[in-house]
């Protein structure tokens, strides 16, 4: 599971977040809002978080090429990783080999659109593992980005419980 503090200027806590394995819900301050959804639909709020294995390695910069058939192509410092798929969209990585690390991820919809675009920058390497500092997730056709910046990285801390209270005084809205 992944939580997520979204804040506004001056740090105001604006919205938390909480993925499961099958479930997510979103606490909208602003809105007054819970909205609640089977995790196959939180792409609507979070590009990339349609399955939460996913959402957890795009928050930290840890996507690596799975078992398709990539095309790649050398380029300027960078590997570009293609995978075109039977129905013509496609999914584009590119690696930068100084530090092993997908810095930039894309869907491609077979009219070319870009579907899902997902960059990682400020790398910092803690305890062995290379992290971004900079995530920024972008659905351009439903005009949403999020840009995470990561205050602090702790690996495998102690205290792991979730700390997520449902509000009381919110409408909930579910998602289907």
């Amino acid at each position: 599971s992944t939580t997520a503090t979204i804040r506004g200027p001056l740090g105001i806590t604006v919205a938390r977040a909480l993925v499961t394995p099958d479930s997510f819900l979103v606490h909208n301050r602003f809105a007054g809002e819970l909205v609640v959804g089977r995790v196959e639909t939180a792409d609507r709020f979070l590009p990339g978080a349609g399955s939460s294995e996913l959402f957890a390695r795009a928050v930290l910069g840890l996507l690596a090429p799975d078992e398709s058939t990539w095309q790649v192509t050398p380029r300027e410092g960078t590997y570009l990783l293609s995978d075109r798929r039977a129905d013509g969209s496609r999914r584009v990585l590119i690696v930068d080999p100084s530090i092993w690390r997908v810095t930039q991820a894309q869907e491609i919809d077979a009219s070319n659109r870009v579907v899902a675009d997902q960059r990682f920058s400020q790398f910092e390497t803690v305890e062995g593992v290379t992290f971004p500092r900079r995530v920024v997730l972008t659905a351009p056709q439903d005009g949403l980005r999020v840009t995470m910046e990561h205050a602090r990285i702790v690996p495998n801390p102690a205290d792991l419980r979730l700390r997520f209270e449902r509000p009381d005084d919110v409408d909930v809205v579910v998602v289907e």
